[in-house]
């Protein structure tokens, strides 16, 4: 353990030596082979730290950039994939070699013999997948050219109610993600007008966005009560529309025109309807082939997908970027000197002050000369030989320490505490039961080692260090089911009291139980644990760092991409895990998140419930009519197309079925149901009065008479309910020509004349009219049979629909009931 504090003491005397950082290169010959020699002892071993004078310096980065192309947007997840080149500059502070002495000007070096920023993009929640270049430019005067390509995928709040003529306004937020705007400030290094102008020429992509404007912002943004220097770049980007307007808007238009003119056909025509209804099917079907073109999200429905008329516009306001200082001048060696200078004459004066009128005050006058000429010495050495920083080999000696955890005493547990915020919810896979967040995430731990005393190390009471050559808690997320392929961030701070902090990006890619019986109105609860996959609790204690309420609070105030999802509430508990004889002391998060369902809404539920509607009407078309089932049919053939259009936005998971699957399985089955009974209906009609059979008398007493009362029928005016028919009685007037038979001989008539009149003809006159009342009595009797199976037909019709109505009424309570159930109990 001794040994362990001579390290500590070590590191702190290290910080005695850091005015100065680097001196100018002193090349033997103008060789690349002198220039590697004095770039290696001069810069490359002392790329552990910030290139600066001392640590109180700030280092100003200068950033330039360009959009080479826009590869895509994701309406539903609320994302932008473009394609930038980003250009980075910064000086390390004494550096310089003369072009005579050294043989050039520039050279490309490895990026990691140099100290590079950490700056990110805020937005960023996906992998870079740009190639990388490991290369960066060093100037003669210390300038440190980065030129990178990046693939961006970024949250955007994506507004698209006016699609497809919208205009989207997306920001990409530059900075560092660890270091204060106390050690770095970003400036931009052109103006947004070139930037724009440079981006519209090198642009790759005419696809369907177009860059239309560029604005810049230097802002400081303040998080967690500390400063970050941050550039915000806005990329508006607008929709050429020419593909919608001709495959989306002309086609509906000419549907809309036909749907018009349908209502010159004649109204008393049963055609008119089947028409419609098969326009009706036709439009389906084209927004089933429409249906990848038209965007998905959560938040709100395009104007387009509402079929309204008025299309708006939104405008947007300029962002004007604020002009930023020049880059002040290094800072002579003349200074330095004299600062070390008068260091060293404090040192002296305070020893002889101290010691001043004692008994040993020669001796320690003499100790004040030998550490004064030390003290010169050392100085001389370090000017002379450029080394003005802490050397490679002091800072290895901390960092060979790494594979051990950094406490004096093994026996104590290192603690580590934790919190997050909760920047955006990409995405929610309810097959495979997989949550995809992406967190801020934020860890501090104590490392016993790299402990000092400010007053004794210029005042520094917190550097940065490569994570890489510290050990850090192996500190994962117990559902993480998938690879981290977030930005890294290879930097922490280390406090002068051993507390390390390191904040990372981490897209989270989780497994989770999800509920979908309520959708779309379901709440889901997801859970985030927190703890070391390998270190028990007797080497690692995990905390949260924050209380779960404020990192609820800033998760709310910081998230981005939300889309189709709300976040609720975050809730947490600290547990230990027990398995066999260890334990591990972890943290558990309830992430709860609620779904957004006005896309559903609009998309299922609506149109599900115009088709019902159509279908419950169509029970007043004529039930004797043919045409009403062929229209049911056709109903039946729209609403199963609707259910294909809408397979890919209903979830479908193993662990259960979606209420609205079965509200929607429920309608179509009553659309079956009612096709039947209107079959049954035109069978009872058609078949039994064809056959011109009287009505029983069960079914006028029954149907008739109680059935008919119980519905409330309501006979015409001009007939009356029918009554249980008396046995025939023969009836006496048989009017005035009497039939008789063909055997009789029949009564001679004389006339006035005495001849025979023309009888033959008379009685065939007198047998015509006969069979012509027999035949209109028949057809009298077949029109009585057809007026009394059409009554018997209406009340049957009219009794199935009312309990058709009555089954769907109670469905739509009870589906109702059971989500209104289902979210309170959430």
């Amino acid at each position: 353990m001794t040994e362990l504090k001579q390290v500590g003491l070590l590191f702190c005397f290290c910080f005695l030596l850091l005015h100065g950082y680097v001196a100018a290169l002193n090349c033997t010959s103008p060789t690349p082979e002198s220039l590697l020699a004095a770039l290696d002892k001069e810069v490359f071993r002392k790329n552990l730290l910030r290139p600066v004078k001392r640590f109180s310096d700030t280092l100003n980065v200068t950033m330039d950039m360009a959009v080479v192309g826009i590869l895509g947007v994701n309406e539903k997840a609320q994302t932008l994939t473009i394609f930038i080149w980003q250009v980075l500059e910064w000086y390390i502070d004494g550096l310089s070699w003369d072009e005579k002495e050294c043989g050039t000007t520039r050279v490309s070096v490895p990026r990691e013999k140099l100290w590079i920023p950490d700056i990110s993009i805020a937005e960023f929640i996906d992998e870079d997948q740009s190639p990388k270049f490991p290369y960066v430019y060093l100037n003669n005067i210390g300038l440190v050219l980065d030129d990178n390509p990046i693939r961006v995928v970024i949250a955007c709040r994506l507004v698209i109610y006016t699609f497809p003529f919208d205009v989207q306004n997306c920001s990409l937020t530059f900075g560092p993600f660890l270091h204060l705007a106390s050690d770095i400030r970003m400036f931009p290094r052109t103006t947004a007008a070139e930037i724009l102008k440079e981006s519209q020429k090198v642009m790759y992509t005419r696809g369907e966005w177009e860059l239309v404007d560029i604005n810049i912002a230097q802002n400081t943004l303040e998080v967690f009560e500390e400063s970050f220097s941050e550039l915000k770049y806005y990329i508006i980007l607008r929709r050429r529309p020419i593909l919608y307007v001709v495959n989306l808007i002309i086609p509906s238009t000419f549907l809309s025109t036909l749907d018009l003119f349908s209502f010159l056909l004649p109204p008393q025509s049963v055609d008119r309807s089947a028409f419609k209804m098969t326009l009706i099917l036709g439009y389906t079907v084209f927004l089933n082939m429409m249906s990848d073109l038209l965007p998905a999200t959560g938040n709100e429905i395009p104007l387009l997908t509402m079929n309204t008329s008025k299309i708006s516009s939104k405008d947007l306001q300029s962002i004007s970027g604020d002009s930023f200082p020049e880059k002040p001048p290094p800072e002579p060696a003349l200074d330095e000197l004299r600062k070390l200078s008068r260091d060293l004459m404090a040192i002296r004066q305070q020893i002889d002050n101290n010691f001043l009128g004692s008994k040993a005050s020669q001796e320690w006058h003499m100790i004040g000369i030998v550490i004064d000429r030390l003290l010169f010495g050392i100085y001389i050495m370090f000017i002379l030989e450029g080394h003005s920083g802490p050397t490679y080999e002091s800072m290895q000696a901390v960092f060979d320490l790494q594979a051990f955890r950094p406490a004096e005493n093994l026996s104590n547990p290192t603690i580590a505490n934790i919190s997050f915020t909760l920047y955006a919810v990409l995405g929610v896979n309810e097959k495979t039961q997989i949550l995809t967040t992406f967190l801020w995430l934020r860890l501090y731990w104590h490392h016993e080692f790299l402990v000092w005393e400010p007053e004794e190390c210029d005042g520094v009471t917190k550097i940065s260090l490569p994570v890489k050559q510290l050990w850090s808690p192996d500190i994962i997320v117990y559902e993480f089911v998938d690879d981290d392929v977030s930005q890294a961030c290879p930097y922490v701070y280390v406090n002068h009291t051993g507390h390390i902090r390191w904040d990372r990006m981490l897209r989270l890619v989780s497994a989770c139980n999800l509920e979908i019986f309520s959708f779309p109105f379901d709440v889901q609860n997801c859970t985030f644990t927190f703890g070391s996959y390998m270190h028990t609790i007797k080497d690692v204690r995990v905390s949260p760092a924050l209380t779960f309420k404020e990192m609820s609070d800033n998760s709310k105030r910081y998230l981005e991409a939300s889309g189709e999802w709300e976040l609720v509430d975050i809730l947490g508990e600290t547990s230990i895990l027990k398995f066999g004889i260890d334990e591990w002391d972890i943290i558990t998060f309830w992430v709860v998140i609620k779904r957004r369902p006005v896309l559903y809404v609009v998309n299922l539920l609506i149109p599900s419930s115009f088709l019902m509607l159509i279908d419950i009407l169509s029970f007043y078309l004529p039930p004797h009519s043919v045409d009403r089932a062929s229209f049911k049919m056709t109903l039946i053939l729209g609403y199963t197309v609707f259910l294909l259009i809408m397979n890919d936005l209903l979830p479908s998971t193993a662990n259960g079925t979606p209420i609205i699957g079965i509200y929607f399985s429920v309608c179509l089955a009553l659309m079956v149901i009612s096709l039947l009974e209107t079959v049954i209906i035109t069978n009872v009609l058609h078949h039994n009065s064809m056959k011109y059979k009287a009505v029983p008398n069960w079914v006028r007493v029954v149907v008739l008479k109680h059935i008919a009362n119980l519905i409330c029928y309501r006979w015409p005016e001009d007939v009356q309910p029918p009554s249980i028919p008396q046995k025939d009685t023969p009836d006496s007037s048989s009017g005035p020509c009497i039939i008789q038979p063909a055997n009789q001989t029949p009564v001679q008539h004389t006339d006035s004349n005495g001849g025979t009149a023309a009888l033959p003809e008379l009685q065939q006159i007198c047998q015509y009219l006969g069979d012509l009342r027999a035949h209109l009595t028949s057809l009298q009797k077949e029109s009585e049979l057809m007026d009394q199976w059409c009554h018997v037909g209406y009340v049957l019709d009219f009794l199935l629909f009312r309990i058709y109505l009555l089954l769907i009424s109670c469905y739509a309570l009870v589906i109702i009931f059971m989500w209104c159930v289902w979210i309170s109990q959430s």
